[in-house]
């Protein structure tokens, strides 16, 4: 029987391409496009702005200050935070299905392999969005996968989120509505 805390935000997900090593910009596109859906903003504009190469194996996270910048340059209210690594390191996953539940869907960096089940030893770094929870399991939406049933939902336990979300130093993307001193200090 489902708890009452149980809910799904519903995405329209924009798929990763597998040779480009884009997991991050679709799913900032993905959640941009829910927050924010008159933002003008593609995936390969993402890509340039937060620096996506192969050269740097996929996207940095010390690139977000740039997406940053230039959301705010385009008017567009909204920042993407990456917590320090102390904070990472804190983070709970209920802080995680918190921020969903809120509305703004975080993007959690996973051990792609871990997730799926498959040895902890074939790393495999990726980006996922957090959508909801059913029970006490995580459901989230995977850019490089679309199911055609559920919508793409994926389902993990909270033990197998931990650990695929733990192999990647619990590195998680949070989406902010920028306050108004934000955006006046980038209109000057």
């Amino acid at each position: 029987m489902p708890q009452s805390s149980d809910f799904e935000i519903a995405l329209n997900l924009c798929e990763q391409d597998a040779d480009k090593l884009d997991c991050v910009p679709a799913c900032i596109k993905t959640v941009l496009d829910h927050v924010h859906p008159e933002n003008g903003v593609s995936k390969e504009e993402i890509m340039k702005m937060v620096g996506t190469s192969k050269n740097a194996f996929g996207t940095r996270l010390s690139n977000f200050v740039n997406l940053n910048r230039k959301l705010l340059k385009r008017k567009i209210p909204f920042a993407f935070e990456t917590p320090d690594k102390y904070e990472s390191q804190i983070t709970k996953w209920e802080k995680i299905v918190e921020e969903a539940a809120n509305g703004f869907p975080p993007i959690c960096f996973v051990n792609r392999e871990t997730l799926k089940g498959n040895n902890r030893e074939d790393y495999n770094s990726h980006a996922i969005i957090i959508v909801g929870k059913l029970g006490e399991n995580i459901k989230y939406r995977d850019p490089l996968i679309l199911v055609e049933n559920d919508k793409g939902i994926q389902i993990a336990t909270p033990q197998k989120f931990n650990n695929a979300w733990s192999d990647t130093g619990r590195s998680v993307i949070f989406i902010r509505k920028a306050d108004k001193q934000t955006v006046l200090d980038h209109e000057r």
